[in-house]
């Protein structure tokens, strides 16, 4: 008997939410992807327990592991497909129906990237200058996308300057990178 219970529960999928501040582009049946690989769908668009609009991410069992504390979903639009982001197999496995936060375009990309690399620099003088980084990234933006891809080169100088000066601090560097990656994506 248990060894069908063992058979039956690796057939359904497990849940996770992702909350964003508008899903209208969200749709049932989209793909959940993780780098290129099909990890699950879209269930449902919904309010969430929060009153807040969620997607319920139906989810291959074996695939749930890489739902740990830190991740986060950004919505892709071409092709349209929810993808899961910032994975980091040294934190925390997430329990199945948890949040994570959904990210809905680049600047909320790149504020929640700059809010997981202050969380790990630890020199105030660094952690100003990434503050003041992130404002000005984010005022440049609001004037709209030209005006970002004019200013990107020198925001990517800056943070690859800060990615040299934390030496030693390889999963920082990391998470710096995924930035970059995002902004030359989003400069183009």
């Amino acid at each position: 008997m248990l060894a069908l219970m063992l058979v039956l529960s690796s057939l359904f999928p497990v849940h996770f939410e992702v909350e964003f501040s508008d899903v209208s582009a969200v749709r049932k049946a989209m793909p959940v992807v993780y780098r290129g690989l099909a990890i699950g769908e879209v269930h449902d668009v919904m309010l969430g327990s929060g009153g807040k609009p969620v997607a319920d991410l139906a989810v291959e069992r074996k695939y749930r592991k890489l739902f740990r504390e830190g991740c986060a979903a950004r919505l892709e639009k071409d092709p349209a497909r929810v993808e899961l982001i910032f994975v980091d197999e040294s934190r925390a496995e997430l329990s199945a129906h948890a949040t994570i936060r959904g990210l809905d375009g680049a600047m909320d990309y790149f504020l929640y990237g700059f809010d997981r690399i202050e969380k790990s620099v630890r020199d105030l003088h660094l952690k100003k200058e990434m503050q003041t980084l992130e404002d000005d990234m984010d005022g440049t933006w609001r004037k709209g996308r030209d005006a970002f891809q004019k200013q990107w080169p020198e925001f990517k100088k800056k943070l690859m300057d800060l990615k040299e000066r934390l030496t030693g601090d390889a999963k920082t560097q990391k998470q710096i990178d995924e930035v970059v990656e995002e902004g030359d994506s989003k400069s183009k």
